[in-house]
């Protein structure tokens, strides 16, 4: 746990060398992305063992949001600042099933796996748009050897691996043996380390980039 909260310091400090470097706006909003994560776990992190809550939901649940805002705002400067009426369409559907599923199924105390799954699914939906946007304007383009490819990248792996976990997460963290719940928790931990290895790649090559 404490490897994978600790792991966004990682990106956050290739940042700080290369800030002088890094000048797309998109960046900006990753830096903030990563450091609003490493503050949320932090601060659940010791709100727990203090006793002050008993669960992170909150925590989880506000992050999710910040999330949603500022990937939307990521890919609007990566591809999607023509497509005003998706962005519009996507903040409606994932802002109106939250606060319906908050009133009347799962309140903010509680893990909101159903407001994650959506974002997940228009998040990996966003994600390959981005790849078909890229082949078509560079069908030669070397997206190994592009910043924001490696950022998109991270999104993909991390949204498609957490999918099948948020969709299960519900039978898995209610029901025994516990050791289920334990090893979908680590997979969680594992695939919260590679997003961060993936975004530390993607802004270590963002420095010889104009």
């Amino acid at each position: 746990m404490y490897v994978s909260i600790f792991s966004g310091a990682v990106p956050l400090v290739l940042m700080f060398i290369y800030k002088k470097s890094i000048k797309q706006k998109h960046f900006i909003w990753l830096g903030l992305l990563i450091l609003s994560s490493f503050l949320t776990d932090i601060t659940s992190l010791i709100a727990i063992k203090t006793h002050l809550i008993r669960s992170n939901a909150y925590f989880g649940n506000f992050y999710n949001i910040i999330q949603f805002i500022l990937l939307l705002l990521i890919y609007h400067e990566f591809y999607l600042k023509e497509k005003k009426l998706l962005i519009l369409i996507l903040c409606l559907i994932y802002f109106g099933f939250e606060i319906v599923n908050s009133i009347y199924f799962q309140k903010l105390s509680d893990p909101q796996t159903w407001t994650k799954t959506l974002s997940a699914m228009i998040f990996l939906g966003i994600a390959i748009g981005y790849v078909e946007h890229l082949l078509k304007r560079d069908p030669l383009i070397n997206l190994l050897r592009f910043a924001p490819g490696w950022i998109n990248i991270a999104v993909f792996f991390y949204f498609g691996f957490s999918l099948y976990i948020f969709i299960m997460a519900e039978y898995v963290f209610t029901s025994p043996p516990t050791d289920v719940a334990l090893l979908f928790w680590g997979f969680h931990n594992f695939n919260n380390i590679l997003k961060h290895c993936l975004f530390a790649t993607g802004i270590y090559l963002a420095k010889s980039e104009k």
